[in-house]
C-alpha cells in the first residue's frame, strides 16, 4: 500500500507557526521602588534627641504630576497638625508643603531610581522669595539601625553653601525617612 503525500503550502505553515512572545514592557514587570509610605493611617514614630514625634499618613491622592501623600503631626494629647504634603512620581519624591505653608513648586528631597552620586540642585521659595538653594546628592544604600528595626535605606546628603548647612537623610522603600541627623525612627505601623 502506498501513501499519498500532499504537499502543505508554505503559507499554511507560516500562519499556523506560534509566533515568538512580544517582550512584557519593563514597567509592567518592574515596579519602581517607593521610598515614601503609600498608605492612609501608616504611623511612624520618631525620636528626636529624646523627644517623641508622631507622624500620620492622612491622605493618599492621584494628581497631574503624580502621588500626593499627606501627613499629620499627631500631639501626645491626639491633636494634629499640618505637617507635610509630599509629590511622588517616578523622578522621587518632591516636598510641596510644610506646616501647611504650600512651596511655590515642589522641590525634590529624594531622586529615583537611586542612583549613588547622582548631583541636583534644589531651589526652595516661597511667595516668589527664595528661601534657599543647594545641592543634594545621592550618597549610597545603607544599612540603618533603629528602634523599628533594621533597613536597608538610599542615603541623600544636602548642603546649602553660605548657610552651613549640612544634612543627611536615609530613605527606606515603603517606609520613607528612617533618619535625618539627630531623628531616628522609633516604630512604623503601616496603615
Amino acid at each position: 500500500m502506498s501513501r499519498l503525500v500532499i504537499p502543505i503550502p508554505l503559507f499554511f505553515l507560516v500562519v499556523l507557526a506560534p509566533a515568538p512572545a512580544a517582550p512584557i514592557p519593563k514597567h509592567l514587570v518592574e515596579a519602581p521602588e517607593v521610598y515614601y509610605p503609600m498608605k492612609v493611617g501608616t504611623k511612624l514614630v520618631y525620636d528626636r534627641n529624646g523627644k517623641e514625634e508622631t507622624r500620620l499618613v492622612t491622605n493618599v491622592e492621584k494628581v497631574d504630576k503624580g502621588t500626593m501623600v499627606t501627613t499629620m503631626m499627631v500631639a501626645t494629647n491626639g491633636t494634629k497638625s499640618p505637617h507635610m504634603k509630599v509629590l511622588l512620581n517616578e523622578k522621587g519624591l518632591f516636598l510641596a508643603e510644610e506646616r501647611g505653608e504650600a512651596y511655590d513648586s515642589p522641590w525634590c528631597i529624594f531622586q529615583t531610581p537611586v542612583k549613588p552620586g547622582s548631583k541636583w540642585d534644589t531651589i526652595v521659595s516661597r511667595n516668589g522669595s527664595e528661601i534657599l538653594r543647594g545641592q543634594m546628592t545621592s550618597v549610597k544604600l545603607e544599612k540603618i539601625k533603629t528602634r523599628a528595626g533594621e533597613f536597608t535605606a538610599a542615603r541623600v546628603d544636602w548642603e546649602v553653601p553660605g548657610n552651613q548647612i549640612r544634612s543627611s537623610e536615609w530613605f527606606a522603600p515603603e517606609v520613607g525617612l528612617v533618619r535625618q541627623d539627630e531623628l531616628v525612627l522609633k516604630s512604623f505601623t503601616p496603615g
